[in-house]
């Protein structure tokens, strides 16, 4: 599964799909991303939302920005994550996004960071959608999830204060989302893939800060981290790269078919 949407039933704003839609496209309405990210704008929408349209849950893997480094394998996806955060940082003006916040992995397994973690990929994993049952007009991140986040950080934070201090380190504050950490703030799909990268990076950076403090997983909590990967999209465009530089390089009487060039097709 790549993609995926499902009503969010605790909005009031949910309407069901035009009786000629029902069956039709209203399971997937069109996400459409561009191969090269921009500047950030301005919200699609701030609080109000027209009438028009419905909000949803939705679930996507085809969104490099999504992921953390150590989540892909494949440098195209790297390159797509430098490229956002490059981008958070021309717009949020924010020297945290220019820092290192790779986690590693004994950090990864200490149980109060992990689950912060496992939090965040939540908050990408499933997010909010405006849509008019054709396409996906706008994004934002769960506001139930983000408030969970910057709750559990608050407490880190506390928790971790005097260790820091006492250390000569500055106590970290938690991230926003965004400038103003406003999930009612409808963002476009170029929007939203670069302030997700930007908010991982700063949570993950403000993760290793305070990491020291907490202590190990005991035997019995043994933590997995989940092997890399490459989001689909982006493992498409390879393959197909690939299929073509094969093509260039068979003669002419080359029998080599597409399914051969291109495995699981």
């Amino acid at each position: 599964m790549t993609e995926s949407i499902s009503q969010a039933s605790s909005t009031p704003m949910i309407r069901d799909p035009p009786p000629h839609m029902e069956d039709s496209i209203f399971d997937k309405p069109t996400l459409e991303i561009s191969d090269d990210l921009s500047p950030v704008s301005r919200p699609v929408f701030d609080d109000e939302v027209p009438d028009n349209l419905s909000v949803a849950l939705y679930k996507t893997d085809k969104i490099p920005g999504l992921f953390a480094f150590r989540h892909v394998n494949q440098m195209q996806a790297k390159s797509r994550i430098i490229t956002a955060l490059s981008l958070a940082f021309a717009y949020l003006r924010r020297t945290k996004l220019t820092q290192s916040a790779e986690l590693t992995r004994s950090t990864l397994k200490k149980p109060r960071i992990h689950e912060v973690v496992l939090l965040l990929d939540g908050l990408f994993e499933e997010f909010r959608i405006l849509h008019d049952f054709v396409e996906i007009k706008a994004m934002s991140p769960k506001p139930e999830v983000l408030a969970s986040i910057t709750k559990k950080l608050s407490k880190l934070r506390e928790e971790a204060r005097d260790y820091l201090v006492e250390n000569g380190s500055a106590v970290p504050k938690p991230p926003l989302w965004g400038k103003n950490n406003d999930p009612e703030e409808w963002l476009n799909a170029n929007d939203f893939e670069i302030l997700s990268a930007a908010y991982r990076h700063e949570v993950e950076g403000f993760l290793r800060r305070v990491a020291p403090y907490f202590p190990k997983p005991s035997k019995t909590e043994d933590i997995e981290e989940p092997e890399p990967r490459t989001p689909p999209s982006m493992l498409l465009r390879l393959l197909l790269s690939r299929a073509s530089l094969a093509r260039e390089d068979s003669p002419p009487y080359s029998t080599t078919s597409r399914k051969e060039i291109l495995p699981g097709k």
